[in-house]
This record gives C-alpha cells, structure tokens and sequence, in this order.
C-alpha cells in the first residue's frame, strides 16, 4: 500500500448542547449533524482502560488476549460517534477520497472546552465494517485538538 500524498479532512466538532452532547461534521461530501450518546460513562471508561495494559495496547499483535477488548472499546467509540447523518457523510466522503481518489480521508476531532471527551482513546476508534482501527491505517489518520 502506498503512503496517500494528498489528505482530505473529514472535520468532527463535539460539544455540549443543552444536557446531551452534538457531533457536528464538515466533510469532501457536505456538513451534517448528530447527537452524541457517550457509549461509556467516566467510570466505565476508566475500567476499560485500566483492563489495557501497556504491552496489550500494541493493536499490530493479534495474539493479544485483549485485542477483543480493544475492539470492543474503539467500536462503540466508533458507533457512537459516527451515527445518523455523520455516518453517511463518513461512508460517502471513504468511498470519494479514498476509494476513489486514492487520497488519505483525515478525522480530524475538535473538542470544545466544555465537552469531557479530548483525553478519551479516540486513537481506537475501531470500523466494525472493515475489520480495521481507523488510526492504523496511513489513508484514514485520527487527529484531535481543543478548539479555543
């Protein structure tokens, strides 16, 4: 597989709204937005991660007893936050720049100052449909920031 050279960026805002939460998307295929039901709460959370050890973190190894427990984590992460219309904006915006183009498709994850989430493992956001950890793969890069 060849390194993309071009990227495009497929922009996720997350914030409060109201008592809930909303994921907003810019994207290649149009914006859309989607309410955002965190799939773990911070407690849940932090047993999750305590579970992963730091050699169990390693995703490359299949043997890891608890790849299943990555999985599991990056793909409720995964689910929860592409849902609705930001899932179709995803799908749509893989198969054009990716698929397509050949071109690196960026997730890009910008967290407002009074959402809770920017220290949570979005690196193991986890595609159940393709068997894949997006941050794993050189076309599909997780990047995160505070938006200030």
């Amino acid at each position: 597989m060849t390194v993309p050279r071009l990227y495009e960026n497929f922009d996720l805002l997350l914030e409060r709204h109201g008592d809930g939460f909303r994921v907003s998307v810019q994207s290649p295929m149009g914006g859309a937005d989607s309410v955002f039901q965190p799939p773990y709460s911070a407690e849940e959370l932090g047993q999750v991660l305590a579970n992963l050890t730091a050699s169990d973190r390693d995703l490359l190894s299949s043997r890891s007893p608890t790849r299943l427990t990555a999985e599991q984590v990056g793909g409720r992460l995964f689910e929860a936050l592409l849902s609705g219309n930001v899932r179709l904006r995803w799908e749509a915006s893989r198969a054009k720049v990716v698929d397509a183009e050949g071109k690196g498709l960026r997730l890009r994850l910008c967290f407002r100052e009074d959402a809770p989430f920017e220290s949570w493992p979005w690196e193991l956001l986890f595609d159940p449909a393709r068997r894949r950890f997006l941050a794993q793969s050189v076309r599909t890069p997780v990047v995160r920031y505070l938006n200030i």
